[in-house]
């Protein structure tokens, strides 16, 4: 209920104008429930005294629900709200059917070689091959000679001064680049070509020799020994006239002394 003469819990009086205005509308008629209040007051004095009484009308009528308003328009929207918290993880999905092999890729470059392995053990030695073309001759020692002097005596074989060896005795032969008839102090070099010449003399004291090819000593002083030990001497010559004797020549005025037994050997090689 609805109380015209109240606002707030408090009576609201209208003026007779309202009330006569209201009290003419049909829906006021059919619903409206009168009240009435009254006041009054009274003073006295020491002369005269007065009374006065009021009445109003109260309205009150039932509240009926109006019809519902068309909708308003839609509002600006409010500010975003605070981010809300993560939600909690969803279930796991179904696992997926397998699909078909893709087609190969292309493929792909060569990569950069390999560090070295390590050395293999030894192989087992392969089958013995076949023998093979005979060499060609090769040029070896086509021609060689030896010869020596022994002294059968127990004393000393003397040379005599400015004379060569006599040498006794051929030890072997080989080829035809030598000539040789014992005893003899000269071996003859019958071909030109490169030779190889060795020396030996066992002398008593100090002693003098040279070797003399063609007439002229091989070297500008002589084999020099004192006795201690045999002269040793060995060289490569090249022989460009023939017939060239070897001898073996004791140089000084004075004869000197050799050893008994086998003293003097001469080598000579023909190398080409």
């Amino acid at each position: 209920m609805f109380n015209l003469n109240d606002k707030n819990g408090k009576n609201f009086k209208r003026n007779d104008e309202i009330s006569r205005f209201l009290r003419k509308d049909p829906f006021y008629k059919k619903h409206h429930k009168s009240c009435s209040s009254s006041s009054s007051s009274s003073s006295s004095s020491s002369s005269s005294s007065s009374s006065s009484s009021s009445s109003s009308t109260c309205i009150t009528f039932k509240v009926i629900p109006g019809i519902t308003g068309a909708t308003g328009e839609t509002g600006a929207p409010g500010a975003p709200g605070a981010t809300g918290g993560p939600g909690a993880p969803g279930a796991p999905g179904v696992t997926g059917g397998t699909e078909a092999p893709g087609s190969p890729g292309a493929t792909g470059g060569t990569g950069a070689p390999g560090a070295p392995g390590a050395t293999g053990g030894t192989g087992a030695p392969g089958a013995t091959g076949g023998t093979g073309a005979p060499g060609a001759t090769g040029a070896g020692v086509s021609s060689a000679i030896g010869v020596y002097r022994s002294d059968p005596g127990t004393g000393t074989d003397p040379v005599p001064g400015n004379s060569p060896i006599v040498f006794s005795n051929l030890s072997d032969q080989l080829g035809t680049a030598f000539s040789f008839t014992a005893p003899s102090s000269t071996v003859t070099i019958n071909q030109t070509g490169y030779y190889f010449f060795s020396v030996e003399v066992h002398n008593q004291s100090n002693a003098d020799f040279n070797l003399v090819v063609g007439g002229s000593p091989v070297t500008p002083t002589p084999l020099s020994g004192n006795g201690g030990g045999p002269i040793a001497a060995t060289f490569v010559l090249n022989i460009t006239s023939v017939p060239a004797a070897v001898q073996i020549v004791n140089p000084a005025n004075n004869p000197v002394n050799l050893h008994n037994g086998v003293n003097t050997t001469l080598t000579i090689l023909k190398l080409s």
